[in-house]
């Protein structure tokens, strides 16, 4: 059974200077929330750089990386995950002496050993679950929101209270808010199989759904608006986690619910198959080395996929449909 948290002590980071490293769409959101709630917040990032240059116009003083690190006394790695180790080897590793607690807003790096802290300090784990902007609507809100914290190292036996207070500060237990507790590598592995199983499902979903319908002789911009732009699927998400996809399910029409139920067999046992073989490639380390590979050789593969993806029937009809909203 998971420990769920719906509070955490965010005075114990009085008198502390939190080190926010990176100022992308999680790095800002926690910088703007932790200042709001009386947090002393130090922002790290590329002088000169766009999102240094985003930091400034938020009133903060950027700081060079190794220099926030330095000085941190909380430092919260907040990069993207392909980014992070080199940084975290480079710029934030020579700056984490042992009276410093390290906080990390994913479990991919450590849980693949693609990180190593020094062994002298806490390394504690604070991952929202919603993206970056939505997180300081909510704070705004007065709303909170899911997130995942854990222990990687516990030098002082505080490493969970500082991933609590983290997560207190941010906004995260303010109103229908919590945390779970979890392992990097259980956090990370949820994370990439979620991504890799129920995302590209969806995405291959809509685009092989959308064909069959204009096939069918549904007029594209009507299918678009049957299979998302009305937003219909998002309020769906929303339901899901209020009273779980089910209860979500009890609430739609009876055609509605007849024709999911009657089709899930057949999708279930097909993407069984595919799931297997895409949690294995995760669970065996080889995703970690290829997208390490790909960084390292300039996102050629990466670039092909998004130019694949762009080219396809629904992307160009999107684009069509966003242009028609717009005149």
């Amino acid at each position: 059974m998971v420990k769920i948290y719906r509070e955490g002590r965010r005075d114990l980071l009085k008198g502390r200077t939190v080190a926010i490293i990176g100022y992308g769409n999680v790095g800002r959101s926690l910088a703007l929330n932790m200042r709001d709630s009386g947090a002393t917040v130090m922002v790290g990032d590329l002088l000169g750089g766009e999102h240094a240059k985003r930091a400034k116009s938020d009133g903060f003083e950027p700081r060079p990386v190794p220099e926030a690190a330095e000085l941190g006394d909380v430092v919260v790695l907040a990069l993207p995950d392909d980014a992070a180790p080199e940084i975290f080897r480079t710029e934030v590793l020579p700056g984490l002496h042992s009276d410093k607690a390290l906080v990390l807003t994913s479990g991919f790096p450590v849980a693949y050993g693609l990180i190593e802290p020094p062994g002298d300090i806490d390394v504690a784990l604070f991952v929202p679950k919603i993206p970056g902007a939505a997180m300081r609507d909510r704070y705004l809100q007065g709303r909170g929101f899911a997130a995942v914290v854990g222990v990687v190292q516990d030098v002082s036996g505080g490493a969970l209270d500082v991933a609590l207070a983290i997560a207190d500060a941010a906004g995260a237990f303010k109103q229908g808010g919590f945390a779970i507790e979890a392992s990097a590598r259980d956090e990370a592995l949820a994370d990439l199989l979620g991504e890799q199983l129920l995302k590209a499902a969806l995405l291959a979903a809509l685009e092989a759904a959308f064909e069959a319908m204009v096939e069918a002789g549904v007029p594209q911009e009507v299918a678009a608006l049957e299979l998302y732009a009305s937003g219909e699927l998002g309020e769906l998400g929303r339901l899901m986690a209020l009273v779980g996809p089910y209860g979500a399910l009890r609430l739609q029409s009876p055609v509605d619910a007849y024709g999911q139920l009657l089709r899930l067999g057949q999708y279930k046992r097909a993407l069984q198959r595919l799931a297997r073989g895409v949690a294995e490639d995760v669970l065996s380390g080889n995703f970690a080395r290829e997208i390490y590979l790909e960084r390292a050789a300039g996102y050629v593969k990466f670039n092909a996929l998004w130019r694949r993806a762009l080219s396809g029937r629904l992307a160009q009809a999107d684009s069509q449909l966003r242009a028609q909203l717009r005149s």
